[in-house]
């Protein structure tokens, strides 16, 4: 492939240079990084958090200094947009110019075969016009052969798409709400394992404020699916493992003990979008999971998951996740 048909990274930062130093290091580490574009886009600091200026500054210093040498473009803005502004707008920018995005927010780990999986989905399902996303991550499992395939709910921890894709996106929360009570909003939450609808209302009524469930609600009413592997390419470690409530700091483990895996084998032109039974099977198996942690747990439950975490962070366990 040539190097002008590699589909650009859009990296989304904001205050945490060591987690943004550590993305753009994995990022490096891919094959299929030389020669690739990268739109490094930094929001401001908020006024509230007197802060932010000097924690942005930094992250700003670190992009300029890693955009030396790198087919990348810094931009920078100077009011605090939030997330959803930034990456509504940021992604909408660069396919304005390309026709296919990965996009990385900066705290997302990527395996090695993370930008050769993404890149080579987003080439072969480029006509098929029912998938709007191609996944890089997917939850934590025990099932060691769960396959490539197809979910109706996308993912937000390292993804691509296409322009005409993305030109459907609706960012109207409260027109997306009505038309989805509408529907069936048991199988919008995944069979009523995440309240997917309860954000979705949240957002309509300003109490939340993010793309994710937007973005899934316009895939969600035009029968979109998007492309899975079957065991995650990317890693968060953005959450806050010094939490002090059980959830936080259980699910901070989980997320950040997983295992990357390699990269699996990509749809073939012609594959038949159909969500996959299993991948839709496996991601209720991890939600009721969370349900049991947000719900607390007793002190045995507590303690073998954080016995399994140390071990997996010493290497003594195969690296399986939670269920």
């Amino acid at each position: 492939m040539s190097v002008s048909r590699l589909a650009p990274v859009a990296l989304f930062a904001f205050n945490r240079p060591e987690t943004t130093l550590a993305t753009l290091q994995a990022l490096q580490r891919c094959d299929g990084f030389q020669g690739r574009q990268f739109y490094l886009f930094c929001d401001g600091p908020r006024q509230s958090r007197p802060e932010d200026l000097a924690a942005v500054t930094t992250v700003r210093q670190l992009l300029h200094s890693w955009a030396v040498g790198q087919r990348a473009e810094c931009l920078f803005s100077d009011l605090n947009r939030g997330l959803r502004a930034s990456i509504v707008g940021g992604v909408r920018e660069v396919l304005s110019n390309h026709p296919q995005v990965i996009v990385m927010e900066d705290d997302i780990i990527a395996a090695p075969g993370y930008l050769r999986f993404m890149q080579q989905s987003l080439d072969a399902l480029q006509e098929v016009s029912t998938v709007w996303q191609v996944s890089g991550y997917f939850v934590p499992h025990h099932r060691w052969l769960v396959k490539p395939g197809f979910l109706s709910v996308p993912c937000c921890w390292g993804w691509g798409t296409w322009r005409d894709r993305w030109s459907r996106y609706c960012d109207d929360a409260a027109d997306l709400a009505e038309r989805i009570g509408g529907s069936d909003v048991r199988r919008f939450n995944i069979d009523g394992t995440y309240d997917y609808f309860g954000d979705l209302q949240a957002n309509a009524e300003g109490r939340l404020n993010t793309w994710h469930v937007r973005w899934y609600a316009s895939m969600f009413l035009e029968q979109a699916l998007a492309w899975y592997p079957g065991r995650t390419l990317t890693r968060n470690i953005g959450f806050d493992a010094g939490g002090t409530h059980c959830s936080s700091s259980v699910l901070a483990q989980v997320f950040h003990g997983q295992r990357l895996g390699r990269c699996p084998a990509v749809a073939q032109p012609g594959t038949e979008a159909v969500e996959s039974a299993e991948l839709r099977q496996t991601l209720q198996r991890f939600y009721r999971y969370q349900q049991q942690i947000w719900a607390g747990m007793n002190w045995r439950r507590r303690a073998r998951v954080q016995l399994g975490s140390l071990l997996r962070r010493a290497g003594l366990l195969s690296g399986k996740g939670a269920r």
